[in-house]
């Protein structure tokens, strides 16, 4: 019998498998130091408006991209157990949405007040108008949504045992300290170094497994010989 010959559709969630944990790498490799304060992170947005750009941007793709590779991830799990992954996609989707539209909003706003033509007491003042608002109480939820997410497709992946408990445990560490790390600190790039290693590997395993499923899936479909003759469904 040949060996399953992998899906455009799995390339695609192996490709977001990897991506996503790329992209967190960028945003914590180049975040500058802040406080998580009005004035803090005006002061960081003044500095390099284009590198602040950057990193929201980097990490809002990134923050979409975890329904896909969750959807990856889950791809690893049969059984009941898969019920549990379910779960980790749904709870990814809350996380990818609160993250996407507070980081693109915290970008927006805070390069319109380092950026535009008011004096310096009107910048602080709307940046810190922007701490209080409904997009930016979105990150710690969006974080708190990720975290729920990972444990869930963890757990799902521990106890399949589909991947070695050392890969699934790493990748976990990963995102929890690159979660709790605070931005521009060392221990964030080391995370995201961490996470693009494990999701790597991963990625060559959702490619495998998906690939795997759809021959399964496939020779389900196939006509069985009937032993009366001639071919049944």
């Amino acid at each position: 019998m040949s060996d399953p010959v992998p899906s455009r559709g799995s390339l695609v969630l192996a490709i977001a498998v990897v991506a996503q944990p790329v992209l967190i790498a960028v945003n914590t490799l180049l975040h500058p130091p802040v406080e998580l304060s009005g004035h803090g992170l005006l002061h960081g947005t003044a500095e390099s408006p284009g590198t602040w750009s950057a990193v929201h941007l980097s990490a809002a793709v990134g923050a979409l991209l975890l329904v896909p590779a969750a959807v990856g991830l889950r791809s690893l799990v049969g059984g009941r157990i898969q019920r549990l992954a379910t779960a980790g996609v749904a709870v990814s989707v809350v996380a990818a949405l609160a993250l996407a539209v507070s980081f693109i909003a915290e970008a927006s706003v805070l390069r319109l007040a380092a950026t535009a033509p008011i004096d310096d007491d009107a910048a602080v003042a709307l940046a810190d108008a922007f701490v209080a608002t409904p997009e930016f109480a979105l990150i710690p939820v969006g974080f708190l949504a990720a975290v729920v997410s990972s444990l869930l497709l963890g757990a799902a992946l521990l106890v399949a045992r589909s991947v070695p408990r050392w890969l699934v445990l790493g990748h976990l560490v990963g995102v929890l300290t690159g979660i709790v790390a605070p931005p521009g600190t060392p221990i964030g790039p080391v995370a995201g170094v961490l996470l693009v290693g494990t999701g790597a590997v991963l990625a060559v395993r959702v490619r495998q497994g998906t690939a795997s499923v759809e021959a399964a899936a496939a020779r389900r479909d196939e006509p069985q010989p009937d032993p009366a003759g001639g071919l049944v469904r």
